[in-house]
Order: structure tokens, then C-alpha cells, then sequence
């Protein structure tokens, strides 16, 4: 679907935000079984690999250790050949996939407690990045928060 996107609006216009999905009752509303948290992230790497390979190859074939494609195809395929892939992410396994995968990082689960927290998650993915050997300046980030907007002085509207 996000290839078909891309093609639709000229290309370049898409980025894929992808997380392991912390939301039971939503995985379960669809059908979805609600794995481990281990396996969900297994789940997503596999997942991951197998749209790269889908986007960048006419034939494409991986053994995941959870999903597998083979001799798989994509039509269309994104514009300039690839979708950038954020990866929303908190806990270390996902922090790294994150480092060695994605083009971008969120936090996952909304706002940081405070902007001290975002600093100290900052600080991980920088520290992550600078082990595996990828420079930290090229891994684009955001905040990922919620707000509403309504009366501030009546008490069942968050502000």
C-alpha cells in the first residue's frame, strides 16, 4: 500500500513509521494475535527486510525467523526505488534495530514524560549509533506527542 502511494503521488512524498504495536485490544479487534513483545519485534525486523527486498528487487526471497517470502513480488514499486522506514522505539532491541534499519526514530508511546527524558532517549540512540558505527547526526528524529485544544478551565478536557 505505501508503495502504490508513492507511485500515486509522484514519489517521495511517504514515510513509513513502523513500531512492534503495544496496542492488544487493536491487534485484537482485526484478528491479529497479540504476541510477546519479543516476538513482535522478531516480527518487524523480518517485516522490514522483506519491504526492502520487495521495494528493491524484481524477485525477492528471505527466510526470516518469523516471516518468509519467496519468490515475491511488489507492483508498483516506490518512485526512487525505496520508502524511508521511521521506527517508533523505547526499549534497547528495538533502539538498535532502529539504529541499523531505519532512517528515522520517534519514541514510541507518545510524549516523554518531560523533555529531560527525550534528552536521555536522545542520548541512547546517539550512544547506540556511535557503538554500531553509524554517525548519529544522520538519523533523523522526532517527538511524537498529543495535545488537545478546547476550554482550559473546564476539568474533563486535558490541556
Amino acid at each position: 500500500m505505501a508503495s502504490s502511494l508513492d507511485v500515486m503521488t509522484g514519489g517521495g512524498r511517504i514515510e513509513l513509521t513502523l513500531g512492534a504495536g503495544g496496542q492488544e485490544p487493536h491487534n485484537l479487534s482485526y484478528g491479529i494475535h497479540f504476541g510477546t513483545a519479543g516476538k513482535r519485534v522478531t516480527d518487524l525486523i523480518d517485516a522490514v527486510a522483506i519491504m526492502r527486498g520487495l521495494w528493491s528487487n524484481d524477485s525477492f526471497t528471505r527466510q526470516g525467523q518469523r516471516l518468509s517470502a519467496e519468490d515475491a513480488t511488489v507492483l508498483p514499486r516506490p518512485v526512487r526505488g525505496t520508502i524511508p522506514i521511521w521506527i517508533g522505539a523505547l526499549g534497547p532491541r528495538m533502539m538498535r534495530f532502529a539504529v541499523r534499519e531505519a532512517d528515522g526514530w520517534m519514541k514510541n508511546r507518545g510524549c516523554p514524560e518531560s523533555m529531560e527524558r527525550f534528552a536521555e532517549l536522545v542520548g541512547i540512540l546517539d550512544g547506540v549509533a556511535e557503538k554500531a558505527g553509524r554517525d548519529p547526526g544522520n538519523i533523523r528524529r522526532v517527538l511524537n506527542g498529543v495535545e488537545a485544544m478546547g476550554n482550559a478551565s473546564q476539568t474533563d478536557v486535558p490541556v
